[in-house]
């Protein structure tokens, strides 16, 4: 008899926060945990041994799939985090990458603000 699966658990703020308590205590002993939504297919939570709970969307552009942070936990929402996951998507199934060109865009307002500019 296979060995039963364990329960899979909600994508909800109290079990994220649940393991980033865990992982800032030691209890898992890890650098980090990725827990997948799966309600929205792409979205993903990268907890950190810090306690930051990270919001990552991937998506499929051309022959490449990026992964790309788009917030975290406590400044986003999880229905945030899927609304913008699933916009995200929707350009990318279009042929539109919604990141493409934003490393260059914020070098430039680096430029024009100096060092003291803040995203």
């Amino acid at each position: 008899m296979p060995a039963a699966r364990p329960a899979r658990q909600e994508f909800t703020p109290a079990f994220l926060e649940k393991l980033a308590s865990q992982l800032q205590r030691g209890t898992i002993p890890l650098p980090q945990i990725t827990v997948t939504d799966t309600e929205q297919p792409g979205l993903r939570a990268l907890i950190r041994a810090s306690g930051v709970v990270a919001f990552h969307v991937s998506y499929t552009i051309g022959e490449t799939r990026p992964y790309t942070k788009i917030g975290e936990l406590g400044t986003m929402t999880i229905d945030e985090a899927r609304k913008i996951a699933r916009t995200v998507q929707t350009l990318a199934e279009q042929g539109i990458d919604p990141f493409a060109g934003l490393i260059e865009a914020r070098v430039k307002e680096l430029q024009r603000h100096g060092a003291r500019w803040r995203p």
